[in-house]
């Protein structure tokens, strides 16, 4: 999948039942793909769920990646973000505001220009868990702005950039225990592409095949409507 050069590259939101914690079978899954320039590239909320693996994405102009509030889950699994620096504080890459959810980013190269990507954790976090898993992140990083002093951020295995093109290790920040880890990489253990079966009536099965969308206010919506 390719979105690039859209005010808002994919958002899924997860309707009346997931987003007051009851069950739903209803989830995003990107399996590979490339994404560019995006004002907006990923917006998860109301119990949203979504796995994104393989992914490639730069930008020389925008300096915002994703956002997510309310409740919800986010993996971002074998993934650059390379981000255009940000000109104010009210720009972070990775914003979470007001977020119950899960968020991990596993296996991430995460920067831009040579400089990290901000992270801002914000409002009322209620019980919001971070997980940060063999990262790799720019000359300056990590740079984690945890406002929020109930949501847990893990990072773990982590690497920063040195002048020449080498690397170095930094220190792990925060603590993760087995269980957490367990939760954390439940999406990506669990999904993978699937062959097209019949779906029972009254469900909803929608797939994209070779599907390239651009120069979009909403390149991808997916509603309850």
């Amino acid at each position: 999948m390719n979105h690039g050069g859209c005010d808002l590259g994919v958002s899924v939101r997860g309707g009346p039942r997931l987003s007051t914690g009851q069950s739903a079978p209803g989830r995003v899954a990107i399996f590979a793909g490339s994404s560019s320039n995006n004002r907006l590239s990923y917006d998860v909320t109301e119990g949203g769920r979504l796995l994104v693996q393989d992914i490639w994405y730069e930008s020389g102009s925008q300096p915002r990646f994703m956002r997510l509030s309310g409740t919800g889950e986010l993996t971002l699994h074998g993934a650059i973000m390379a981000c255009a620096p940000s000109k104010n504080e009210a720009e972070p890459a990775i914003e979470l505001k007001d977020f119950s959810g899960r968020l991990a980013f596993l296996n991430v190269q995460w920067s831009g220009g040579g400089e990290s990507m901000r992270l801002l954790c914000r409002g009322e976090e209620r019980g919001a868990k971070v997980l940060v898993l063999g990262a790799q992140v720019g000359k300056d990083g990590p740079r984690f702005d945890k406002q929020s002093p109930q949501a847990t951020l893990a990072v773990l295995e982590a690497m920063r950039f040195t002048d020449g093109g080498g690397a170095t290790p930094i220190p792990d920040i925060g603590a993760a225990d087995r269980d957490f880890i367990l939760t954390m990489l439940a999406s990506t253990r669990a999904e993978r592409p699937r062959q097209l079966t019949p779906v029972p009536a009254g469900a909803t099965d929608a797939r994209f095949f070779r599907v390239v969308s651009s120069q979009g206010r909403d390149c991808l919506r997916l509603t309850t409507d």
